[in-house]
C-alpha cells in the first residue's frame, strides 16, 4: 500500500507540474503610459466661402496643426462627407485640393492628421453642380431628340433646334424655361435643323438653314411663334451669323462671310478657302472685332482668326489667332492640341476669355487665354464630346451636345460663375 501511495503522489505532481508549465503567459499591453497626443487640427475657413463648384477648380483651406509631410494624402485625411479630397500642396496652416466631385449642400468637411487622436471639428460647406446634363429633360420625350443649335432670349429661356427621330425625321424648335423644363415651340419646321439660332434686337428669333436650294435666315415672332417670315436670302448655305451693336447681322455662309445690313441689304465681307463654321462679334479695348472660326479637312486645318472693323464699316487687317497647322501663319499662335480637334463655335467671357465648342476628347470645352496663348479644361471630366453649339445668358452657358454617333444628345447648362462678353442682338 505505501508502494501504492508514492506512485499516486508522484503522478500528482508530475500532472501539477505539466499543468503549471503549460500556463499561457499574459499579453503585453499596447498601453504607454508616456503617450502623448498630437494637437487636435482645426479648420478655420474654406476659400471660396460657403459654396464651390464639385470637380471645377481648387478649394483652400485654412487652419492650424495640419502635417506637410509628403505623401500629403497618408499624413492628412481630408474629408467632404466621405469622400477624401486629394490634397495638392499644403502648409502647417493652409491646404490646396482638387474641388471633389462630390454634390451636396450640407456637407461635413474635417480632418484627421496622423499622431493627433482626434478629427477637426466639421465645418459644413456645399459643393454645387457645375454642369447640369439633364436640362431640357431631352430623356422625357417619347421620341429622341438630336439637338443643333441654340440661343437665350432675354428672359433666360432657351431655344433649340432639334431632330425629331421618326421615320421620316423631322424639324422641332423647343422653348426650356430656366427650371429647365421644356415645351415643343415650333411643332414641325420644313428644314431638319437649324444651322444658327440667334434672338434679335427686335425680339425675334433669328434663324439659319438650308434645304435644297432654299438658302435663307427666317424670323419668328417670339410672342407668337407661328408669325414667321423671310429676312435674308443667300447663294451658300447660311452656318452662322451674330449681330454687331448698329444691329447689323453678320453671317458665314460656306465660304463667304456676308453683312446683312437694317434695310435688309446684303455686302459681301469676303471669300475664303476654308469652309466657315462660326462668327462671334466682339469688343476688346473700344475696337470691335469680326472672329471666324474656318475649317479645311484636306489640309487638316483648324482655325480661328479675326479682323477690326473700320468706321466705315470695312474691315481691316486680317489677324490669325489659332491654327492646328504651323505652316498656316508664322504670326499665329500655333496650337498642337487643335490638331484633329474640330471646332464648332466660339464665345467669350466678360474678362476676354475665349471659349471654344470642340469634339476633343475627352474634354470638349476649351477655355483660350489669348494674352497668354494658355488654354484650359475647366470642366475637366464633366463636359464629354462633341459640342455643337453654345449661348451665354448671365452668368450661364447653354450648350448642345452630340456624342458619337448622335446616339446621346442633350442641352447642358453650364455653371460658369462669371458673366459672358456682351451680346448685341439679345437687348
Amino acid at each position: 500500500m505505501k508502494n501504492v501511495s508514492f506512485i499516486m503522489l508522484s503522478l500528482s505532481l508530475i500532472f501539477l507540474f505539466m499543468l503549471s508549465g503549460c500556463k499561457k503567459e499574459p499579453e503585453p499591453s499596447l498601453y504607454d503610459p508616456n503617450y502623448v497626443s498630437g494637437a487636435q487640427p482645426v479648420i478655420e475657413q474654406l476659400n471660396p466661402p460657403d459654396s464651390a463648384y464639385a470637380g471645377v477648380g481648387t478649394i483652400e483651406v485654412s487652419g492650424k496643426n495640419f502635417l506637410p509631410k509628403e505623401p500629403y494624402n497618408e499624413y492628412n485625411q481630408l474629408y467632404f462627407d466621405n469622400v477624401m479630397a486629394n490634397i495638392l500642396q499644403m502648409t502647417s496652416t493652409k491646404i490646396t485640393i482638387a474641388s471633389p466631385s462630390y454634390i451636396n449642400d450640407s456637407i461635413k468637411v474635417k480632418i484627421a492628421v496622423r499622431g493627433s487622436d482626434k478629427f477637426s471639428e466639421p465645418v459644413i460647406y456645399k459643393l454645387k453642380a457645375a454642369v447640369d446634363t439633364t436640362f431640357g429633360r431631352m430623356d422625357d420625350f417619347k421620341q429622341k431628340h438630336v439637338a443643333y443649335s441654340i440661343a437665350t432670349d432675354r428672359k433666360g429661356n432657351v431655344y433649340v433646334s432639334t431632330k425629331v427621330e421618326t421615320n421620316p425625321p423631322f424639324g422641332q424648335i423647343l422653348k426650356i424655361n430656366r427650371e429647365g423644363e421644356p415645351t415643343v415651340w415650333v411643332e414641325k419646321t420644313n428644314y431638319l435643323k437649324a444651322n444658327a439660332l440667334k434672338v434679335g434686337p427686335d425680339g425675334k428669333l433669328y434663324v439659319a438653314y438650308a434645304l435644297g436650294r432654299i438658302k435663307e435666315i427666317k424670323t419668328i415672332d417670339l410672342s407668337d411663334s407661328s408669325i414667321q417670315e423671310t429676312y435674308a436670302t443667300f447663294t451658300r448655305a447660311p452656318y452662322d451669323m451674330d449681330f454687331d451693336q448698329d444691329g447689323n447681322l453678320w453671317v458665314a455662309t460656306q465660304t463667304e462671310l456676308v453683312k446683312v445690313k437694317t434695310d435688309k441689304s446684303k455686302e459681301s465681307m469676303g471669300t475664303f478657302s476654308v469652309f466657315l463654321k462660326s462668327v462671334r462679334v466682339h469688343e476688346e479695348d473700344g475696337t470691335t472685332y469680326i472672329y471666324l472660326v474656318g475649317q479645311n479637312f484636306a489640309k487638316k486645318l483648324q482655325r480661328v482668326w479675326r479682323y477690326p472693323v473700320n468706321s466705315d464699316g470695312s474691315l481691316g487687317a486680317e489677324e490669325i489667332i489659332l491654327s492646328s497647322t504651323k505652316s498656316d501663319s508664322t504670326e499665329a499662335f500655333y496650337a498642337t492640341w487643335l490638331e484633329g480637334v474640330k471646332i464648332n463655335a466660339i464665345t467669350f467671357s466678360a474678362d476676354g476669355k475665349m471659349y471654344l465648342a470642340t469634339d476633343k476628347s475627352p474634354d470638349a470645352l476649351i477655355i483660350y487665354d489669348m494674352t497668354t496663348g494658355m488654354y484650359d479644361f475647366q470642366y475637366a471630366g464633366l463636359i464629354k464630346p462633341k459640342l455643337e453649339a453654345l449661348s451665354w445668358h448671365g452668368n450661364i452657358i447653354y450648350a448642345t451636345q452630340q456624342n458619337v454617333g448622335e446616339t446621346d444628345s442633350n442641352v447642358l447648362r453650364i455653371d460658369v460663375g462669371k458673366a459672358g462678353a456682351p451680346y448685341y442682338g439679345r437687348q
